[in-house]
């Protein structure tokens, strides 16, 4: 076999065909490669190559073509068969040699994502997982071209006949889409599909009454299938062709995943049409072999079924590890631990058009149900069931949209398709687009939303200049299913019943002694608050003292960091040190450091009533100091500031008496010193951990699963920072330079053996 594979290797560099396949696939890279990431400044390499799929349907023809056809055009091929090496050494030599042509490209490749690097970060493990992925699909489709060219004496013959075959299965998602998925007509598409199966076994046996047989023994089985149960037939025929689509097996990759299956399906692909590529040959030599169609038929099936069923069982195993920034393809441990915890059978149905699913929705809600053994997906066809959704919501049901129903008490939530994502607007264009998605925020909240027996509510008060809550903060605590409703405390007669936390935003206007003691009133019967104070000139005598009466009192001026506890150059956004405690539990173990912008300093009083304990969660440095004249023109100290640290986030818990009969309750209350902790400008970004302490404190306090609240994924492009001139020379360099000189060294090679 190795003298087979150096005679192939060296036949493609004594000939212009190897130099011009290199200096084509790099020139084409090369292009693409500066086009996206020179000159856009994505980080981005797998964009590239799945840009650059096309390249198969052009370079596959031209190198297998000459592989086996070469060889019957000239008769070589008795000569090569009659040799003491075995017909599959022959095949698997040939087959290694392209195979070798194929991945000097592919190392030449694997230089770009390090030339990226020189300019910005990039994600290895994606640029990385995506070229496996691109170079697993070339070996699945050179097989595909070697076996094709087994089949003709005509090196055009099989070029076409390959270019038609990759084009096919380039397109084979599209096709499949526009093909019926009616009942009867896939059982007749189906069957089309059985005679061409029982054609090859008649090439292989050359025995028309087996071929026949086996086909009226399939058609039987289709047609008892199809009167017993024949909704197993709804769209069959696209579920049948998008498992041969060998494209769509690199999706995958190219979105950061590392997908075992698809690498089993790449390998399966290639070592079917190796084994048939010889025992096709051996048919063309059965004369002289004497070798027998019914075993070759025999181990062509066996290879077959083995192949597939090696895929089903990966397929079931889900061996897939996510690679992609941000995690897009994952599930959080919080949502793994409350999936795994269900005690009630949860029904997801996926409302999408077969042939019209969103690949990202498709693999998250999957997760779902391998995870928790109380999961069940359930697909669900708006054509071919029209009525259905009308069992849940009123709202028209768009493709990709899901409904949550808890089967055991019949409890339902819908989450329509537009909100599974995030979506933006290019001001520039004034276009929409997708920046982020939240498929697992929704889909976890909306679980835990029909298992609940109970669901909070938070009352905003209102009435004294408080900051409104920003949309993307509204979202995040309705993912906890609490609802929030606004409450004038200066026309109410008390704190409502249903107020499972009373939340207090910024005022910048003092309370009346009335709100001040209803507030009072809700807090000794066991009440829940969070109040962010603000920074303001008015006078809040009333509001202060409330806050003294739990120990806390506010320093005048805003809180000047130094030390570089601060963010991007600006003292006033001041970065704390976390003090261990539940309300920062998540934002320590993601990593998330929390950040406090034009703060009031916090101090605890030195003496405590023995109900109270007050703990700070956030500290500034011992550096930080109170900036008292906030109009002053220097940032530094000065004579009248009030020298740190200070505290910028306080829990306070008070145990208070029972009545006879009763169980001890206990007041909590969260203090933070401005409400730009939950800014949009902060939290709409994923970064800071300001957001999961907001949702830890309405957990800590209103005995909601922590964790419940998770926040979406953003889909934020990495960039790379490069100068103008640099990214035209290295356009320059891959697109011309490096491919130009491959095709010089193969001319040269080429005239001098032509001389000799």
């Amino acid at each position: 076999m190795l003298a087979i594979y150096k005679k192939e290797l060296r036949s493609y560099f004594h000939s212009m065909i190897g130099y011009v396949f290199i200096a084509f696939f790099l020139a084409i890279v090369g292009i693409y490669f500066y086009a996206y990431n020179m000159v856009y400044g994505l980080a981005n390499f797998e964009y590239v190559l799945n840009t650059i799929n096309f390249l198969y349907i052009i370079l596959v023809p031209i190198l297998t073509m000459k592989l086996m056809a070469e060889e019957k055009r000239q008769k070589t091929d008795q000569l090569l068969f009659t040799s003491p090496v075995s017909i599959y050494k022959i095949i698997l030599g040939k087959y290694l040699a392209v195979i070798t042509l194929f991945l000097v490209c592919i190392m030449v490749t694997c230089t770009y994502p390090l030339i990226l690097s020189l300019y910005g970060t990039v994600s290895f493990g994606t640029a990385y997982a995506s070229i496996l992925g691109f170079t697993l699909m070339g070996a699945a489709y050179i097989a595909i071209g070697l076996f094709i060219s087994i089949l003709t004496e005509s090196q055009v013959i099989a070029a076409v006949v390959t270019f038609l075959v990759m084009l096919l299965t380039y397109l084979m998602t599209g096709i499949a889409s526009m093909l019926p998925s009616d009942k009867l007509s896939c059982l007749i598409m189906i069957s089309i599909l059985a005679v061409l199966f029982c054609y090859i076994i008649y090439l292989t046996m050359r025995k028309i009454k087996i071929s026949i047989g086996l086909f009226v023994g399939i058609e039987a089985v289709l047609v008892i299938v199809y009167r017993i149960k024949p909704e197993l037939f709804d769209n069959l025929l696209v579920k049948v062709l998008s498992w041969f689509s060998v494209m769509d097996r690199y999706e995958n990759f190219s979105l950061g995943i590392f997908d075992m299956t698809a690498i089993v399906y790449y390998i399966s692909v290639a070592v079917l049409f190796v084994v048939l590529a010889v025992l096709f040959t051996k048919q063309s030599l059965c004369d002289k072999r004497n070798i027998a169609g019914l075993y070759r038929t025999g181990v062509m099936v066996f290879v077959t079924v083995t192949a597939i069923l090696i895929n089903m069982a990966f397929s079931v195993l889900d061996l897939t590890f996510d690679l992609s920034k941000n995690g897009l393809y994952s599930i959080s441990d919080a949502t793994i631990d409350l999936v795994k915890g269900l005690e009630d059978d949860i029904t997801i149905y996926y409302v999408v058009q077969d042939g019209s699913e969103d690949s990202l929705i498709e693999k998250i809600v999957s997760k779902y149900e391998k995870t928790g053994e109380k999961i069940n997906v359930v697909k669900k066809d708006p054509v071919l069931y029209p009525a259905f959704c009308a069992q849940y919501t009123s709202e028209d049901v768009s493709n990709n949209s899901l409904i949550v129903v808890n089967n055991t008490t019949g409890v339902s939530r819908y989450l329509p398709s537009e909100e599974l994502y995030i979506t933006d607007i290019d001001y520039s264009s004034y276009q929409s687009y997708h920046s982020g998605i939240d498929v697992e925020g929704q889909l976890t909240s909306a679980i835990s939303y029909v298992t609940s027996n109970e669901l909070p509510k938070i009352y905003t008060v209102t009435g004294h200049g408080e900051t409104a809550l920003n949309e993307m903060v509204i979202k995040s605590i309705e993912k906890q299913n609490v609802t929030t409703e606004e409450l004038s405390t200066l026309t109410a007669e008390s704190i409502p019943d249903d107020c499972s936390l009373l939340l207090i935003n910024g005022p910048v206007y003092d309370f009346q002694e009335s709100e001040i003691s209803i507030i009072k009133d809700y807090m000794e019967n066991g009440g829940k608050a969070i109040i962010f104070t603000s920074y303001t000139t008015e006078k809040m005598d009333v509001f202060y003292e409330f806050l003294g009466n739990y120990g806390v009192e506010t320093v005048e001026g805003i809180v000047v960091e130094g030390a570089g506890y601060y963010m991007n150059n600006m003292p006033t956004y001041l970065v704390p040190d976390y003090v261990s405690h539940e309300v920062t539990a998540t934002a320590e173990a993601e990593g998330k450091y929390a950040v406090i912008p034009y703060a009031q300093g916090l101090t605890i009083q030195s003496e405590l009533r023995d109900t109270l304990s007050v703990v700070s969660f956030l500290d500034t440095s011992p550096d930080s100091f109170s900036k008292v004249d906030v109009n002053s023109n220097t940032i530094e100290m000065e004579d009248g500031d009030i020298k740190g640290p200070f505290s910028l986030g306080v829990a306070v818990t008070e145990t208070l008496d029972a009545e006879e009969g009763e169980e001890a309750k206990e007041a909590k209350l969260i203090i933070m010193s401005t409400p730009y902790v939950i800014d949009s400008n902060i939290v709409a970004t994923n970064q800071f951990g300001n957001l999961n302490i907001l949702n830890d404190s309405i957990s800590w306090m209103t005995e909601v699963k922590a964790g419940i609240s998770i926040p979406s994924k953003s889909f934020d492009e990495n960039y790379i920072t490069i100068a103008g001139n640099m990214a035209n020379l290295w356009g320059a360099v891959l697109v011309f330079i490096i491919p130009g000189a491959i095709l010089i060294v193969g001319v040269v090679v080429w005239v001098k053996r032509r001389k000799c």
